[in-house]
């Protein structure tokens, strides 16, 4: 099977979203299919793989994820955040978990992440986002750049 948005949207919502009798009813609801055809995914060997890929990376420290895999991730945590109304208390704790993730992703917080964004960028490392709208912005801007500068100022990163 080839992983699709939809299947990675359910794989977050497995990881972050609701335990229990509703998860999948929650999970088929938010991706657009039946919770027969999530039972059908979660079968099969592709997606079982990027699930657990997928866990990993929540459970490690994520200086270890690539930036472009992080911009991925966060707009899809963003795209279903933005699809989760907050209606009732099981809904609002799943927007609270998306929101949480993607300012964990974002890098805001720790020295650490900011030293790993440091020395993937170098010297031009932008200021840090203050809204998700200006990450973006500035992702986009970091994409546009052909070579990173290493931080040493020399040809290399080290």
């Amino acid at each position: 099977m080839k992983i699709t948005k939809r299947h990675r949207q359910a794989i977050h919502l497995m990881i972050l979203g609701p335990k229990g009798m509703n998860q999948l009813r929650v999970i088929a609801e938010k991706c657009g299919v039946t919770r027969s055809t999530i039972q059908v995914w979660k079968r099969d060997p592709d997606f079982q793989r990027e699930y657990l890929h997928q866990l990993d990376q929540y459970r490690n420290n994520f200086e270890e994820v690539a930036l472009s895999e992080r911009k991925a991730r966060v707009t899809l945590l963003n795209e279903l955040c933005e699809q989760t109304e907050a209606q009732d208390e099981r809904s609002v704790r799943l927007k609270m978990a998306l929101l949480e993730q993607i300012r964990i992703e974002m890098g805001e917080g720790t020295p650490a992440q900011i030293n790993h964004l440091h020395r993937m960028v170098g010297v031009n490392l932008p200021p840090r986002a203050s809204s998700y709208e200006e990450w973006m912005k500035q992702n986009r801007r970091m994409e546009d750049r052909p070579e990173p500068v290493p931080a040493n100022g020399h040809g290399s990163p080290n």
